[in-house]
C-alpha cells in the first residue's frame, strides 16, 4: 500500500484571513499616503502645477522649427515683415487682409530685435499658448477650487489640439488666451459683487478688465465676438446686470 498522503489545502477560514490581512494592509498604505498629502497639501499642489505647466511648456516648445511654415502661417508672418518695415514684403503680403492684426503687430515687434526668421513667430505663439494653461488654471480655481483649477490646467496642457495650434504661427492661440483672460475677469467680477469685503472699486477694475481683454481677443482674430453675448447672457443669468 502506499504511504503518500496528499498535504491538505488551506481551508477557506484561512483563506478568508489572508485576503482580510491583504486588505487591511493595502488600505493602511492608502491612509498613511492620504495623511502624507493631506500634511503637505501645498506643496503637492504646486509641485503638480509645475509638473503639468513643465510638460505642458515642453509639448509647445520642443522641435519649432523642424517644419516650414505651411500656408496660413506664410501669410501672418508675411504681414508682420512688412509692418516690421523688412524689404521686399510689402509687394506680396499686405497689411490689411481678412483678419485684425494683433498676432501679425506682436511678430513685427519681435522681427524688428532679433530679424526675420521662421522660427520666432512659432515662439511667440507658443508663449501665447504656455500662458493660457496658467488661465485656465486660475479660472478653473475660481470656480471649484485648487484642485480644480489643476485638473483643468492638466487637460489642456496635453490637449492634442491646443497643441497642434500653439505650435503653429496662427491667430488661434492668441485668441483663446485672451478670450480665456476676459472670461476669468468675468468670474472675478460677478465674485466682487458677492464679496461684501471687496473693495468698492473691485468691480469696476474686473469691468475694465472684462473689456479690455474682450478686445484684444478680438483684435487677434474676430470670430472672438461671440463673447459679447455671453457676458450679456451671464450678467442676466447671475442678476448683476447692472
Amino acid at each position: 500500500m502506499s504511504t503518500f498522503r496528499p498535504v491538505p489545502l488551506p481551508g477557506e477560514g484561512e483563506g478568508s484571513r489572508l485576503v482580510d490581512a491583504v486588505n487591511t494592509t493595502v488600505w493602511r498604505w492608502f491612509a498613511a499616503l492620504q495623511r502624507v498629502l493631506e500634511r503637505h497639501r501645498t506643496a503637492v499642489l504646486v509641485g503638480a502645477f509645475s509638473a503639468t505647466f513643465v510638460a505642458g511648456i515642453v509639448l509647445r516648445f520642443f522641435a519649432l522649427g523642424r517644419l516650414g511654415l505651411n500656408s496660413d502661417e506664410a501669410v501672418y508672418t508675411g504681414q508682420a515683415a512688412t509692418l516690421a518695415g523688412v524689404d521686399g514684403f510689402a509687394e506680396e503680403f499686405s497689411i490689411f487682409r481678412a483678419h485684425p492684426l494683433l498676432y501679425q503687430y506682436t511678430v513685427s515687434v519681435v522681427y524688428r530685435i532679433f530679424g526675420l526668421s521662421d522660427f520666432s513667430p512659432r515662439v511667440v505663439s507658443a508663449v501665447f499658448g504656455a500662458a493660457t494653461i496658467l488661465v485656465v488654471y486660475l479660472i478653473g480655481k475660481q470656480l471649484a477650487g485648487r484642485r480644480t483649477g489643476l485638473v483643468a490646467a492638466a487637460i489642456i496642457a496635453v490637449m492634442p489640439f491646443h497643441i497642434v495650434v500653439a505650435r503653429q504661427a496662427l491667430l488661434e492661440t492668441p485668441m483663446t488666451l485672451f478670450y480665456a483672460a476676459a472670461i476669468y475677469a468675468l468670474l472675478r467680477y460677478d465674485a466682487a459683487l458677492d464679496d461684501p469685503d471687496a473693495s468698492r472699486w473691485a468691480p469696476y477694475g474686473w469691468a475694465f478688465a472684462i473689456g479690455g481683454l474682450s478686445g484684444l481677443s478680438f483684435m487677434a482674430k474676430e470670430v472672438a465676438g461671440i463673447i459679447i453675448p455671453i457676458i450679456f447672457v451671464t450678467m442676466l443669468v447671475t442678476k448683476h446686470f447692472r
